[in-house]
């Protein structure tokens, strides 16, 4: 081994699979554990900017304990290190930033991919209850995470954490009656789209706020949503609308697929049409060119699980993996979640060909990206 992986608690348990039969992808399972690993999905991956590691959560039952264990898998070298044994919640990091920041009992942390070491923060526990850590910004300046109080009804806040000088404010002037979360620009500077719900009747919308760091002068980008994602520093948005949820269809109204890219000025929104396609999940590779999404057609437990790569100015699309083999069966960890390396030579997803969730990698081929424009 390197000097560089001196750090931390390291084992081998990749194993190299058989290519994928229609794009030639190689495909490698980096976790090997009898115990569930699941790659973290949001919209700012927990990954090193020169694409060679990135964070995954290992846990054994979530009715049992609230705690996981944080990893890190290192793709060149296939090695997985255990970075901290009680990590609480959700983990976040600044987009490709190296750094995941997570809760040990009421202390937030950092953890430094790199050098899979860790360090203290600050204590959370004089401010809001943290339901759940949602972003943090890519200067890592500012943190955000929704609280929520049950006094006398269930609402929820967005807090704000200044990194720098440890002071707070909640951003919202009311609370929502709805979980609303707020995510940093990935590439530079403090805007945020901030999600909250709507009413129209009986229906319930999300809807995407576009505000600065202190969550004012909003303007609206994306209604009626249910998966979205920055496009790198390009000004624009993909985002899902909703699908017949009942039937796994296309809406009547959106035969041609689901996918449309939002910009922040105003333009109205663009249909890329995939109809073959129903896509579920969806995340921006860094530069903004590309997406991958995670497509339903076969059913939510029946069927191949293919992961889809979309050039959004050319519209066009190809199968990167025909089968991601995830079962959709019990909560968003069994979701194949697919996201880019930052160097777009990798898609990190989740897999349970054998009833386990694990992490793992395919390699864009050669050609293949390309091959979109």
């Amino acid at each position: 081994m390197g000097s560089s992986l001196q750090h931390g608690r390291w084992a081998k348990e990749a194993r190299d699979l058989p290519p994928d039969p229609g794009s030639g992808a190689k495909i490698t399972r980096l976790s090997g554990s009898s115990i569930r690993t699941e790659n973290i999905y949001c919209d700012s991956p927990r990954a090193t900017a020169d694409g060679k590691r990135f964070a995954s959560s290992r846990y054994i039952d979530t009715l049992l304990s609230p705690t996981k264990a944080l990893m890190c898998h290192d793709i060149e070298t296939k090695w997985t290190a255990l970075i901290d044994r009680e990590a609480k919640g959700v983990p976040i990091s600044p987009a490709w930033g190296g750094s995941v920041y997570y809760q040990r009992g009421t202390m937030l942390m950092r953890a430094c991919l790199d050098t899979v070491t860790t360090e203290p923060v600050m204590d959370l526990a004089p401010l809001p209850f943290c339901w759940q850590p949602m972003a943090v910004s890519a200067d890592e300046r500012y943190l955000l995470y929704t609280t929520m109080t049950k006094d006398p009804v269930e609402t929820y806040n967005i807090v704000r954490i200044d990194l720098k000088d440890k002071s707070w404010k909640l951003l919202l002037d009311q609370p929502e009656t709805s979980r609303c979360g707020a995510y940093f620009h990935p590439v530079q500077g403090h805007e945020m789209l901030i999600g909250k719900t709507s009413w129209v009747g009986n229906v319930r919308y999300g809807v995407s706020v576009l505000t600065d760091v202190d969550g004012k002068n909003g303007r609206e980008v994306m209604r009626g949503v249910h998966h979205a994602c920055w496009l790198g520093n390009t000004g624009k948005h993909a985002g899902l609308v909703a699908f017949d949820y009942e039937k796994l269809a296309h809406k009547p109204e959106n035969p041609d697929g689901e996918l449309y890219i939002y910009s922040t000025d105003g333009t109205p929104p663009r249909l890329i049409p995939v109809p073959e396609h129903l896509f579920y999940h969806i995340s921006s590779s860094r530069c903004g060119q590309y997406v991958a999404c995670e497509s339903l057609e076969s059913g939510l437990e029946l069927g191949p699980v293919p992961i889809v790569i979309v050039n959004v100015e050319s519209g066009k699309h190809r199968v990167l993996i025909k089968d991601a083999r995830c079962s959709h069966g019990g909560d968003s960890g069994r979701q194949v979640n697919p996201y880019f390396t930052a160097d777009n030579r990798h898609i990190i997803f989740n897999g349970d060909p054998d009833g386990v969730v694990n992490v793992f990698a395919a390699e864009i081929p050669k050609g293949f990206l390309e091959g979109l424009k």
